[in-house]
Order: structure tokens, then C-alpha cells, then sequence
């Protein structure tokens, strides 16, 4: 994370090492262009009997798979309005960032694309919060990869036949077109009710935070940052400085509301 903050040491994010899992035998891979994007423990996602027999061989072939589908993507993405960078197709749309990685499972037969969106917004408030604001000058693709953003549960999952990688890919951008169109009819208040009721909502405190702060919610938001800051909780994100305590996304959520609220008056 870009800072102008000079007695910052360090940052903490617990989701930065979503992609970075060390390789254990017992799990099981996906890949998107030839990259290693997860590793999944075999008791969350059993196996049946046919995927379980994937050999040596055929995990080569479908190596190979992910990153010829990878390839495809790159070069049908120049024909669209997507981009493609590190296995993940994004763009913006009437205000919204969406993106999609694109994975091709190793120890299954599977290949699928996740849908993702956030307001364009969003991120800059969350770059104020945290004092990162220069995270704003960096490509768009940061909104996906970066450490520092936003994170949002997937609003799709879907499974691609596995043909060859050009028809996979183009496949791939249809669906993708269709759920575009879609999301025409998306508001934030849509956005923010589906944060709210996710299974895992706790995962996306900060998100969920930003968004009423976005909205102009202040009252919501402040309610959820004091219960966050009385449980301990620092919404995954902490900042640890040299000359004075470590603060939690809630505390410098707060911090920024109280700035914005006095220079209102």
C-alpha cells in the first residue's frame, strides 16, 4: 500500500494472503493461466469417485488447459470492453467495478467464472479511511488485486463446458455479457442488503462500513464501528505505527467521521 504517511512501519491485511497458501499434499488446485489461485481442503469440497481418479497425467493436461484458456481470454478481451490481468477478466460499467476470475481446477473437471461488483466509489472512501489515498492513481485492476480494497462475496458462480480454450473462452464473455445487462437494474441499496445477508457477512465489515459511509449513513455506520471497536473486532484491517498505538479499520473509520462531520460545520 502506497502511503504519505511517514511514521507508519507496517500494515496488517489478513485477506492479502487469500493467493499465497503454502502447497500441501492433501488439497486440491485451481489455476487460471497457469497460475496458482487456491488451494481447497478435500474435507470442504469432497470429491466423487470420478474426479478422484485425476492422475499425474491428465492434472499436466489440464495445466496446460488453464493456461490456453488464460491466453484465449487475454486475446478476446482486446475485442471487448473487458480486461484481462493475473486470471481475472474486469471492467468498469454505469458505475460499477465488475471482475471475474476465470479458474480451471487441476484436480477436477471444472472450469468457472465468478462474478464480483462494487460501486466505483467505494474504494476511494475506503483509501481515505485507511489513509492510502494515492491507491486511487493505480490501474483499475487493483480494485480486484489489491490488498487494501474493498472485498465483496461472488454475486454468481458458473461452470463453463470445457471444450477447446477459444470456445471456452468465448463462452466465457457471453455469459459474462448476459450478467451485464443485468446489473442495469442494481442499486446500492440492492448491494448493501446483499453484504448485510450473506452467510459471512462478518468478512465484509469494512466493506459494509464504506458502503453506509458511501450512502451517507452515518448514523448506521457509526453503530456498527463502535460494536466492532467493543468486540475486538478490527474488520481485517489494522495499521501499526512507530510513535503511537496500531488503529483498526473501525477506529479510523470513526476517525474519518468525526473529520467529516466537523468540517461540515
Amino acid at each position: 500500500m502506497k502511503s504519505s504517511t511517514q511514521n507508519r512501519r507496517s500494515v496488517l491485511d489478513v485477506s492479502a494472503t487469500r493467493t499465497h497458501s503454502p502447497r500441501r499434499a492433501d488439497g486440491e488446485w485451481m489455476c487460471h493461466s497457469g497460475r496458482v489461485l487456491a488451494l481447497l481442503l478435500p474435507y470442504n469440497y469432497p470429491l466423487n469417485e470420478a474426479e478422484s481418479k485425476i492422475g499425474r497425467e491428465e492434472t499436466q493436461q489440464r495445466r496446460a488447459l488453464a493456461k490456453a484458456f488464460g491466453v484465449a481470454l487475454k486475446q478476446q478481451a482486446k475485442k471487448t470492453l473487458w480486461h484481462f490481468s493475473q486470471g481475472v477478466l474486469f471492467r468498469e460499467f454505469q458505475g460499477w467495478f465488475i471482475s471475474a476470475p476465470a479458474a480451471t481446477w487441476l484436480a477436477r473437471r471444472k472450469t468457472q467464472l465468478e462474478l464480483h461488483c462494487k460501486p466505483m466509489a467505494l474504494d476511494p472512501i475506503f483509501w481515505e479511511i485507511v489513509e492510502a489515498e494515492s491507491n486511487a492513481s493505480m490501474p483499475l485492476s487493483f480494485r480486484h488485486h489489491g490488498a487494501w480494497t474493498c472485498r465483496t462475496p461472488s454475486l454468481y458462480e458458473h461452470e463453463l463446458s470445457e471444450t477447446d480454450p477459444q470456445s471456452i473462452a468465448a463462452a466465457a464473455f457471453a455469459w459474462l455479457e448476459q450478467q451485464t445487462e443485468h446489473l442495469k437494474s442494481c442499486s446500492m441499496d440492492r448491494f448493501l442488503q446483499r453484504l448485510r445477508n450473506h452467510p459471512q457477512a462478518n468478512a465484509y465489515v469494512a466493506t459494509i462500513i464504506t458502503t453506509l459511509l458511501m450512502m451517507g449513513d452515518y448514523p448506521s455506520a457509526e453503530a456498527l464501528c463502535k460494536d466492532a471497536v467493543e468486540r475486538g473486532d478490527p474488520a481485517f484491517f489494522s495499521i501499526m505505527y512507530e510513535s503511537k498505538p496500531s488503529r483498526t479499520f473501525p477506529e479510523l473509520a470513526l476517525e474519518w467521521l468525526r473529520r467529516k462531520r466537523q468540517s461540515a460545520h
